[in-house]
């Protein structure tokens, strides 16, 4: 453990659509629940902001939502779309997914003058936090092709700890070469965590038609627009791209900032 104090992490976790549909089932008073307080926290304004506590940086604070992009309640009040604001008052303000992805992460990092890990993509705020408590932590915006034709990181294999990914992966056209590219960076026991939009009622994942029958090389290794929506599957392509674990987080706390239906957070360990 690398923190003097930690929060309990508010997840349930399944390695199959069957189990998180077996979940649901078994506990669908509780998600009722849920839905029916997050509508009633619909406002007029532009932005609706509740108190609660930050995990990662064990303070109270506030959390901002934008409505913009949410959704509106039977009284025509707005609900924002949760999982990507509820931005903490803390000075990393970091978004709902950005807290979840570091709070499930800490626990499982050593020491920081021993571990070594990386964030791919749009990781500036996770870069600063996991900075400022002497983590080294690189940023790597985009993976690379190498002269074989394989995705790759800018480090060598087997070299990493811990890889961080928020909101990435369903913009990276050959998924399943960048996931192979993600294990082979790790050392035996490292851990890929990630979150990522996910469609729960989906057994697989679905890609955009501009990708099929283009071969991956010719494929970009970043999209603006989403390249794919993600489903249960993307299970099974963690375990083929070379990691022996791989899981679903389902989380929800109004408390820690985690509002929103079926977050996900995924670990894949190598």
């Amino acid at each position: 453990m690398t923190t003097e104090a930690s929060v309990r992490f508010p997840g349930a976790t399944f390695r199959s659509m069957d189990e998180f549909k077996r979940f649901r089932a078994d506990n669908r008073d509780l998600f009722d629940e849920r839905y029916r307080r997050e509508q009633s926290l619909g406002v007029d304004d532009a932005s609706l902001t509740t108190g609660g506590f930050c995990a990662p940086c064990l303070e109270v604070t506030d959390f901002i939502s934008q409505t913009h992009g949410g959704s509106a309640t039977a009284n025509g009040r707005w609900v924002p779309h949760w999982r990507l604001t509820q931005a903490c008052g803390c000075r990393f303000a970091l978004t709902s997914h950005e807290r979840a992805l570091l709070h499930i992460a800490l626990p499982r990092l050593g020491p920081p003058s021993w571990t070594r890990g990386g964030i791919i993509g749009r990781g500036d705020r996770l870069l600063d936090y996991l900075t400022e408590r002497a983590f080294s932590f690189d940023l790597w915006p985009r993976l690379l092709w190498d002269e074989t034709g394989r995705a790759k990181l800018p480090v060598p294999a087997q070299s990493q700890h811990m890889i961080l990914a928020a909101d990435e992966l369903a913009h990276i056209p050959p998924l399943d070469r960048a996931l192979a590219a993600i294990a082979s960076s790790l050392m035996p026991g490292g851990s890929f965590l990630f979150s990522t939009p996910f469609d729960v009622e989906a057994e697989d994942s679905v890609t955009a038609p501009w990708i099929e029958g283009v071969a991956p090389t010719d494929l970009p290794l970043f999209s603006a627009d989403a390249a794919h929506r993600l489903g249960w599957d993307l299970i099974t392509r963690l375990h083929d791209a070379g990691f022996t674990d791989a899981a679903a987080s389902c989380y929800w706390s109004e408390e820690l900032g985690y509002l929103g239906p079926y977050n996900m957070i995924f670990l894949a360990f190598r």
